[in-house]
């Protein structure tokens, strides 16, 4: 019982943190209240307390879903457009939402609500399931209220009479049904702020991209308080794939069928706590409103959902609102019918079934309700599946009907579908409609009733037909009607088919005439009604026309002269639309004599508005819109976008483009770019149909085409192009300008704009629309776009791009043929202004891929600077404020002269620190003629940042007379990157890549400046250094000669490797190593010639020297190698080769190995002891260790273990440590075990190296394990732990090693559970008598990280080379099994660049180098700047890593942790080991780095330093140019942690300078949003 109560009030807590009113605190808070304040609400129980007198008639003619304020407004609805902004909410005005009613306990809001009936309420079932009954007496329904600190004109307050929850509500232990019904003491009274919402019917799908409005008095933002005024936003419908998808990456319940999804991926706009219950209503077509949706649930309020680099403890989700369509059988069932008495359950007749009646025959009538029954009841549902033979198609005619007429019968109907679910036809009114055929042999027919209003049903016949028939339905044949009645196109109100002929033949009775009269109409406009179009005749001969219509307004009724009536309708192959639905009745002619047409109608277009000519961004004809979907689009209204070009290449079209002046036009640079050429192009606007020759076109040559210098051919930065005409356009009514935006206003993400052009309609095909076609979208973040959606473009979504489009859902986008084309915003009254260029998408309308657009707004300064240049007197202001292109006067500074003093002052100064500060020679100004020059040099990866802090310099024309000049000088010459004088207000900063910065100070007068700098490195082309290696073959001839080494471990590689070695070569090399130590060989490739009968490459290694020596191996043409290990201190390698073909040759590298001590003997007797030949064990007692663990096992073991079950139950083997010697194949140290009672049982597994927390099953009740040391180097060896299995079955490779090893018993550490953190060989040195094997020394003069080491194999099994071409540039750590972390200054590129783990050796024509591909690149949303901050990149690899001695996983620091400096701390790298060199080691350097303090460091490099960062070195040693990337680890509790990214430094890698990294515990939040929480 405990558990369930807790559980529930979870659910609740969790809803009410999401989108509710109340939470259990603000529950008892009202109920406090309540008791406080009892006998002071209003109208608890008297309804005429507040009354208004407006209240006191009802106004019989307002139905549900229709708003007062839309009657009072005439516009259309379809001139109303869709352009409003969708970031945040606003007040909605009174009577906006009069279906919104408020929920209070006393006077206190907590909930929202919608009135369905004049005594019934809609709310979310969370928001009453826990109100105890005291409260429910207490509950009051405020309807009319608007404004929660004042009385309303219209609001009346009722108390609720009874609540009733959803039965399955909170049943699946989430907000599954989460929809309540009240019912209210007394009935409202109507009035233009009290109205009904429509409900839905229970078939209805309200289509993704669909935007529907909510309403609420909840708070404003997530963190403010509940709003006095309603307020209200629109939304979008989120299809239930994608909503689904969301929630499951956030681990929230999933999306059940009686959930419905809304919102934007931006976040900005959603429903909120205090919302609850509240309405989500969508509009139709015909402009009723419907409730679609009650506000339910969601995680925070208006926070963006689909933002990867945010934590899932941050992201939002979408608003989560009940489906009320889906919920309608609950509404249905517990609404009362206000003419039954004592609240009888309604009575449901014969006849109908909401599951569908099975009506089978050639033949049959349907009929509905039954005789017997007067009128259909409301809310009802009934289906019929009507069957006729299979060779038969059905015709339907109907012979009775009485439904509730509406124009596009919203509110009941019948509909008819075919067997693919295609409409047929929705019916309503009294009118019979024209006979219905149904191309196939099945048929489905509904009849949906709302809640009020019914009528005496229906009566049709239906008829199996031959398909070849010609029975007359109208479309593909003529229907002949000669009883009154009602036509409309195919599928209305659906949009008509394509290329469809529809005909109707009507005969009036002799005497009679015809009179037509239109109750909808929407065809597809064009002058002249050439696409699409209804003609009418009064003849069957066609020859007598009485109208020719298309567009979208109503015609007037049209009569016949006789008692005959034509009507042809047809459409073409494209921009479909609503269609038609039209009366015909009879009259006698003598009444309508007077009305007769004499003159064929022809529908007009629109008058034009009245705009100056020189008013930009305001078209003459309004833009109208059919579709309230942000998804999806259609064919603008001709000339409605009048600033709209074609681009013609020789006579095709080839691009959009956008008029912003007479003579100019703005397009994308990539469409000209390859074809230049300006008597190639011409420009045509004020067209729509590009395959006709209209009137209103003016065709333009191109004089002038100038393209961005900045634009990128590969990552289409930049991609704006200026096009001049050579004779300037005429503006007119359908050619106009297009206003430019302000240069600091910025776009807000989710604001609708509308993007133009004749691009292809259909991806597959290529095809391009004829007619201009337009499509809404929403802008979205460039963070956002970037990060989900074009994380793997090259260069990423930069500043100079915005994003729009629907993303999630796709379906709507810029297609190929709309680049260059216009993206026009505008607000409210506002002109319209061209923010964006379409630039470049993936295909077209792609889930997950929105349009990319040129930021005209950054490019305002280069296109007056252009035109200026060509066209001087081209700049134009538009009469209404806003700029087409406007001229800003320069301001010229003051000529000052002063007299002239001489000073000393230097030469030519050369700056060598990283980081300084120089000034003009006097500091409080300088006086007479000075000339004085400082110098930075930097290196091709270098960068100087230089900030001017004072600056005093009378002021000249251009500086001409005294300056402060700021130069590159490079072979090309010198260029200015300044050229200052005057007065400085503030401080400006200058960067430039050198190779060589010249400051120069010229003064005649008094003046003084100060500047200060740092240079710095940044990471170049990847085109980079190579590894260093000697090029001179003869070179390495003459070191691979009686070379004696005797360093801790080195590299051996035979002359000219990779390249192939010279004929006749002959080589020596000596590794000597310390007395009590061996030595060690690891092949890392080898290639040498070998023919059927000699070698012509041959390696031979000696154990000694001089005559005593002993072979040990002999190697010769293509061989994969085993290691090699010497008894002694003391190996000889030769290589000779013949005058033959030489290939590639060879690489090796050797170690030194100290011997354990004492004698032979010694180690025999060692051995014996603890080691068994043969020893049984049962499995209770069964821990086996290896002899002296944890300290160093003996040589020469030979030790078996048999462990057996006394039950008879399998075994498990749980490893939980093992270090041994390694080796391929295991052939020296090894651990074998069996799956069975001796060694001649079947191997499980061979094991060497490093393993941890490894579990093997047996198959029955024994295992036998056998372990085998050689002569010299051991390690601590192994702990085994052994146990029964006898309940679960564990899943096993066919080695035997388990696949899903359970979690062991003992708690383990996180670095534990996930094996990070711990090498094989610990980098850091410690004493001798702390390890087996060495760290290398440091030695003096040695290739070194500059100041570095050379690292031990198997140390750093994390870090990874980041390679293109096969040459390493940057470093990385490997963080998870498919996760490497880097800097994001190396600009890794999944396409180009690869990367290369397990490597101590950067070496071509390696086995085992292959690089590892990336699927995806996740560069910090915030990454910038010169020098970098929040410099940091994930990469996503295409398959996880297999783990090993050789590549682990490093252990990550937790959020925020903190280091000490005094932490053991080091970085490693194959970067320069040289200052002031770029020539990157073969082999791995490291280096110990002393942590500095965030203070010390801002001491040395300035505010460049924020707290993401962390300093280190400026002690001897430092990260140099190709460490980048690399990591910075420390020790703590044992384990290794990434604690920081190299990220730059100074440009000489100067010792003494520290270096700079990216802190990663201040990024954990964005490394887990971006891997899902994996990390």
């Amino acid at each position: 019982m405990g558990a369930s109560v807790q559980f529930l009030l979870f659910v609740f807590l969790f809803t009410q943190c999401a989108h509710s009113g109340a939470g259990t605190d603000q529950l008892s808070d009202a109920e406090e209240l309540l008791l406080s304040h009892q006998g002071t609400s209003q109208n608890a129980e008297d309804p005429s307390v507040s009354e208004s007198s407006s209240l006191g008639k009802q106004d019989p003619g307002l139905k549900c879903g229709v708003r007062p304020v839309d009657l009072e407004n005439q516009k259309s609805f379809l001139l109303s457009g869709f352009f409003s902004r969708i970031v945040g909410g606003r007040n909605s005005v009174a009577g906006g939402q009069p279906w919104q009613v408020s929920l209070k306990l006393g006077r206190f809001h907590f909930c929202g609500g919608s009135l369905i009936q004049e005594d019934v309420v809609v709310t979310a079932a969370h928001c009453v399931f826990t109100l105890e009954q005291k409260l429910v007496k207490n509950l009051i329904v405020t309807v009319g209220e608007h404004n929660l600190r004042k009385a309303d004109e219209q609001e009346q307050n009722i108390p609720v009479s009874q609540v009733i929850v959803h039965p399955d509500f909170n049943r699946l232990g989430y907000m599954d049904s989460d929809i309540a019904l009240l019912y209210l003491k007394y009935r409202v009274k109507y009035g233009h702020r009290v109205q009904p919402i429509c409900l839905p019917h229970k078939d209805d799908k309200f289509v993704a991209g669909t935007l529907c409005v909510a309403s609420g008095w909840g708070r404003v933002s997530e963190a403010g308080e509940l709003s006095n005024v309603l307020q209200e936003v629109e939304l979008p419908i989120i299809d239930r794939g994608t909503c689904r998808a969301l929630l499951k990456q956030m681990n929230l319940p999933p999306v059940a069928s009686s959930m419905l999804c809304a919102g934007f991926p931006d976040g900005g706009k959603d429903a909120c706590k205090g919302d609850s219950g509240g309405p989500l209503v969508c509009r139709r077509a015909s402009g009723i409103w419907t409730l679609a949706g009650v506000t339910s649930w969601g995680v925070g309020c208006a926070r963006g959902w689909d933002v990867l680099e945010k934590s899932i403890n941050k992201r939002g989700s979408p608003g989560i609102f009940s489906n009320v369509a889906e919920l309608m059988d609950f509404i249905t069932q517990n609404i009362i019918p206000a003419a039954e008495p004592d609240h009888l359950p309604p009575h449901f007749p014969e006849g109908c079934s909401s599951h569908g009646m099975l009506v089978f025959g050639e033949s049959g009538r349907i009929q509905y309700p039954q005789p017997s029954e007067s009128n259909y009841l409301d809310n009802s549902l009934c289906v019929w599946n009507v069957i006729v033979p299979e060779d038969k198609i059905i015709l339907i005619q109907f012979t009775r009907l009485d439904i509730e007429s509406q124009i596009t019968c919203d509110h009941d109907y019948v509909s008819l579908y075919s067997d693919k679910r295609e409409l047929i036809g929705k019916i309503c009114g009294d009118a019979l409609p024209a006979p219905l055929l149904i191309d196939s042999n099945r048929a489905m027919v509904t009849l949906v009733s709302d809640g009020s209003n019914t009528g005496s049903g229906f009566e049709f016949t239906f008829t199996a037909i031959h398909k070849e028939s010609e029975a007359g339905s109208g479309c593909g044949s003529v229907a002949v009607l000669v009883e009154e009645g009602k036509i409309d196109t195919a599928n209305y109100p659906g949009s008509y088919p394509s290329n469809v002929k529809c005909h109707w033949f009507i005969e009036a009775p002799v005497e009679n005439v015809i009179k037509l009269e239109f109750e909808d109409f929407a065809v597809e406009f064009s002058a002249g009604c050439i696409y699409d179009a209804v003609v009418i005749y009064s003849d069957p001969e066609d020859e007598h026309q009485l109208a020719n219509l298309c567009g979208f307004s109503i015609p007037s009724p049209i009569l016949s002269p006789g008692n005959e009536m034509l009507i042809h309708f047809e459409s073409d192959g494209e921009n479909n639309f609503r269609g038609f639905k039209a009366r015909f009745t009879f009259v006698p002619s003598a009444e309508e004599a007077e009305s007769i047409v004499a003159e064929p109608i022809v529908l007009q277009t629109a008058t034009p508005k009245n705009i100056p000519l020189d008013v930009c961004g305001f078209p003459p004809f309004s833009p109208q819109w059919l579709s309230g979907r942000v998804v999806g689009g259609e064919e603008a209204c001709p000339h409605c976008w009048p600033w709209q070009a074609g681009l013609q290449f020789l006579g095709d079209h080839q691009c959009g483009g956008v008029v912003i002046s007479p003579t100019w036009v703005l397009t994308a640079a990539h469409c000209i770019q390859s074809t230049n050429r300006p008597l190639h192009w011409t420009v045509i606007v004020g067209d729509h149909d590009r395959a006709l020759k209209e009137s209103t076109e003016q065709v333009r040559r191109v004089k002038t085409i100038v393209v961005h210098p900045d634009f990128d051919t590969v990552s289409y930065d930049s991609d704006i192009a200026l096009i001049q005409l050579d004779v300037p356009l005429e503006f007119n009514t359908v050619v106009r300008p297009v206003c430019l935006p302000n240069s600091t206003q910025p776009l807000s993400s989710s604001v609708l704009c509308t993007m133009t052009g004749w691009g292809s309609t259909r991806e597959a095909d290529g095809s391009l629309a004829s007619r201009l076609q337009q499509t809404q979208v929403p802008i979205l973040e460039s963070e956002v776009c970037e990060k989900n959606y074009y994380f793997n473009h090259p260069g990423g979504i930069t500043a100079r791009m915005l994003c729009a489009g629907f993303a999630s859902s796709g379906g709507q986008d810029s297609c190929q043929g709309d680049s260059g084309g216009p993206l026009v915003c505008h607000h409210e009254k506002e002109p319209f202004i061209l923010y964006g260029i379409i630039s470049w998408g993936v295909g077209c309308a792609r889930p997950k891929k929105p349009g990319v657009y040129t930021r005209v707004r950054v490019f305002l300064d280069w296109i007056k600077s252009t035109i200026r240049e060509i066209e001087p007197n081209a700049l134009q202001v538009s009469k209404n404020g806003h700029e087409t292109l406007t001229q800003t006067p320069m301001k010229r500074p003051t000529k000052l002269t002063g007299a002239a003093y001489r000073q000393e002052c230097p030469l030519e100064v050369e700056l060598t620190e990283p980081r300084g500060f120089f000034s003009s020679p006097c500091s409080s100004g300088s006086m007479g003629s000075l000339n004085c020059s400082w110098v930075l040099r930097m290196s091709p990866r270098g960068m100087a940042k230089l900030t001017v802090k004072q600056l005093s310099i009378p002021a000249s024309r251009n500086c001409q007379v005294e300056l402060l000049g700021i130069y590159e000088e490079g072979q090309r010459g010198r260029k200015v990157v300044a050229e200052l004088c005057g007065v400085l207000q503030s401080p400006m900063t200058f960067l430039s890549p050198g190779p060589v910065v010249k400051v120069v100070f010229h003064s005649l007068t008094l003046a003084a400046f100060g500047i200060e700098y740092m240079v710095f490195r940044v990471q170049g082309p990847k085109i980079g250094k190579a590894v260093k290696r000697p090029k001179d073959v003869d070179q390495e001839l003459l070191h691979c000669r009686d070379v004696i080494l005797t360093d801790l471990e080195g590299l051996i590689q035979s002359p000219g490797y990779p390249h192939g070695y010279p004929n006749t070569t002959s080589c020596h090399w000596r590794i000597v190593a310390p007395l009590k130590s061996i030595i060690r060989l690891d092949f890392l490739a080898f290639w040498t010639e070998k023919t059927l009968s000699d070698c012509h490459g041959q390696l031979m290694v000696y154990e000694g020297f001089g005559p005593s020596k002993e072979l040990i191996g002999n190697f010769c043409g293509e061989t994969s190698l085993y290691p090699l290990k010497s008894d002694g201190p003391v190996v000889m390698l030769t290589f000779t080769s013949s005058a033959e073909v030489a290939t590639e040759g060879f690489v090796l590298t050797y170690s030194f190995h100290d011997l354990q001590p004492g004698s032979a003997l010694g180690k025999l007797k060692a051995a014996e002891k603890g080691c068994p030949i043969l020893d049984l064990i049962p499995v209770g007692s069964a821990e086996i260790t290896s002899p002296n663990y944890p300290n160093t096992y003996p040589n020469m073991l030979n030790c078996t273990w048999t462990v057996y079950s006394t039950s008879g139950n399998r075994l498990k083997a749980v490893i939980r440590d093992l270090v041994t010697e390694n080796a391929r194949d295991c052939i020296w140290d090894s651990l074998n075990i069996y799956d069975g009672p001796n060694n001649s049982s079947g191997l499980l597994a061979s094991l060497c190296g490093q393993k941890k927390s490894l579990s093997l099953l047996s198959s029955s009740s024994y295992l036998t394990l056998h372990f085998k040391t050689d002569r010299s180097v051991g390690n601590r060896g192994f702990k085994i732990l052994f146990e029964e299995v006898n309940r679960w079955p564990a899943q096993k490779s066919r080695s035997g090693i388990e696949l899903e090893s359970k979690c062991p018993p003992t708690k383990l550490t996180a670095s534990e559970e996930n094996k990070c953190g711990i090498p094989v060989v610990d980098p850091f040195p410690v004493d001798k008598s702390e390890r087996n094997v060495k760290a290398a020394g440091e030695e003096p003069g040695k290739p070194r990280v500059v100041g570095g080491r050379p690292a031990p194999q198997l140390s750093w099994p994390w870090l990874v080379s980041l390679q293109y071409k096969n040459e390493h540039f940057c470093g990385g750590s490997l963080i998870a099994e498919k996760w490497v972390l880097t800097a994001g200054h190396c600009n890794f590129s999944a396409q180009t660049d690869r990367i290369v783990l397990g490597k101590t050796y950067l070496l071509p024509n390696i086995k085992g180098n292959n690089p590892v591909l990336v699927k995806a690149v996740h560069t910090h949303y915030n990454f910038s700047g010169f020098p970098s901050s929040n410099d940091l990149t994930l990469l996503e690899l295409e398959k996880p890593i297999k783990l090993g001695d050789s590549i682990a996983i490093i252990c990550l620091p937790d959020r925020d942790e903190e280091i000490s400096i005094d932490a053991r701390c080091l970085t490693a790298g194959w970067g320069a080991t040289e200052s002031g060199k770029d020539e990157y080691s073969i082999r791995l350097q490291q280096t110990n780095i002393p942590l500095l303090s965030n203070e010390a460091c801002v001491s040395y490099w300035g505010q460049d330093i924020k707290n993401t960062n962390i300093c280190g070195g400026a002690a001897g040693a430092t990260a140099c140019s190709g460490d980048s990337g690399g990591p910075l680890i420390c020790m703590k509790n044992g384990y290794y942690k990434l604690i920081g990214i190299v990220s730059w430094g100074s440009d000489n890698c100067h010792p003494a300078s520290p270096t700079v990294y990216t802190r990663i515990s201040a990024y954990r939040d964005w490394i887990s949003s971006v891997t899902n929480g994996k990390v």
